[in-house]
């Protein structure tokens, strides 16, 4: 993504440095990740926050993180709710992860333009590994 796009785009809601302060290179993240994000903040009118790491930096078990086609946020005031699911579809995401940590008692989310899948992870505390699961299962698998 060049700093233009902001401007192309009327991404407003997001910046170059926010992404920067993430550990990301700007030049790393598809513009089409910001856009989506961008589109999904206007439908949910909610500020979200991207997470340290949450973009091409720290370690992500989604290919899409390091092609710069995934970003994991935190949404003020949101836990587990189905309309962020249809709100960031609408936006153009694909792959939709939810977070949860009892130690903060926090959710965090994961957006990314890979294929169609829903999934959690959820600790206790801070520095235990995720534990991940499916959020929908394909019915055919219960045969």
């Amino acid at each position: 993504m060049e700093r233009m796009e902001f401007v192309t785009y009327d991404i407003k809601n997001f910046s170059p440095k926010e992404i920067e302060n993430t550990g990301a290179k700007l030049k790393d993240i598809k513009a089409d990740t910001i856009l989506c994000l961008q589109r999904l903040r206007t439908l949910i009118s909610r500020k979200i926050i991207l997470l340290k790491n949450g973009l091409t930096t720290g370690i992500h078990t989604a290919k899409e993180h390091p092609e710069g086609r995934a970003v994991d946020v935190f949404i003020g005031g949101v836990g587990i709710d189905c309309s962020i699911i249809y709100h960031a579809l609408q936006a153009g995401f694909r792959g939709i992860g939810f977070y949860y940590c009892s130690e903060t008692d926090l959710y965090s989310f994961h957006f990314d333009l890979g294929e169609i899948r829903f999934w959690g992870a959820a600790k206790n505390k801070k520095d235990e590994p995720w534990k991940y699961f499916t959020l929908l299962k394909d019915p055919k698998e219960y045969l």
